[in-house]
């Protein structure tokens, strides 16, 4: 699982959280809803993205993706953790 904490420059401004594991050409990908981030004092949890590796070794990515930010937008992240069952 992986999770995330955002703070935009400007309320209002879209963020995903998004997880991709690969191995050779298999590829996938889960993201998390598009949320509107509000708070511009302080770092926002956003929602936590969970995917199964199919094989031991695979890669894992995890990005935070500003959706159609506007210009002079900025989003500031932090916290960033990946996690695996134990």
């Amino acid at each position: 699982s992986a999770t995330v904490k955002a703070m935009p420059t400007t309320a209002g401004a879209p963020v995903q959280v998004v997880l991709v594991t690969s191995s050779g050409a298999q590829v996938r990908c889960v993201r998390s809803p598009v949320v509107a981030l509000t708070d511009t004092t302080s770092l926002t949890a956003l929602p936590t993205v969970e995917l199964t590796a199919v094989n031991a070794g695979d890669s894992i990515r995890m990005c935070l993706v500003a959706v159609g930010l506007a210009p002079g937008q900025t989003v500031y992240a932090d916290d960033f953790s990946l996690s695996s069952p134990v």
